[in-house]
């Protein structure tokens, strides 16, 4: 315990301090709870977007039943367009045959699917919207060899492979 001193030899107050030492232990024990709250933090981040992906392919599977309802097929894996020219984006055809209206003989059908606009972007710059999954990546769509589709996200590391969760 520290005493200042008057000049006239009286006691003040008493002054108390921490230690350099219980300073440097407060210190460790504040980053080590900041980085399992970080860690916490980005687990769950993950999490949501996992989930907000699984959502939009659910969307994009109830969009392609309404689609085969509506023209009698699923959407081709690509764009053909009526110049015969075609585009080749696994991820454009989910938002140009899902997202726009569609004629068919004096009745227009569509928009299956709301996407949300502020993702959509041109990458290629070819004219057709591509959608992020909630990583960042492409949604890729394309027909299987079983009369059916597929559409797979690449998740949080942007590459093909991973578990399946229910």
């Amino acid at each position: 315990m520290l005493r200042t001193e008057t000049a006239r030899g009286r006691a003040l107050r008493s002054v108390r301090a921490f230690t350099l030492l219980e300073l440097m232990v407060a210190m460790a024990i504040m980053l080590i709870l900041a980085g399992m709250i970080t860690a916490t933090v980005f687990a769950f981040r993950v999490m949501m977007q996992k989930r907000a992906a699984g959502v939009e392919i659910q969307n994009f599977t109830m969009g392609l039943a309404a689609y085969k309802k509506d023209f009698g097929c699923y959407p081709p894996s690509d764009i053909t367009l009526a110049g015969g020219s075609a585009d080749n984006g696994l991820n454009e055809t989910l938002h140009y045959y899902l997202g726009l209206k569609h004629l068919r003989g004096a009745n227009f059908y569509g928009p299956y699917v709301a996407f949300k606009t502020r993702r959509l972007r041109d990458e290629d710059g070819d004219g057709f919207k591509e959608y992020p999954d909630p990583f960042g990546n492409l949604y890729q769509y394309a027909l299987n060899s079983t009369g059916g589709y597929d559409i797979v996200s690449f998740g949080p590391d942007g590459r093909l492979g991973g578990s399946i969760d229910a």
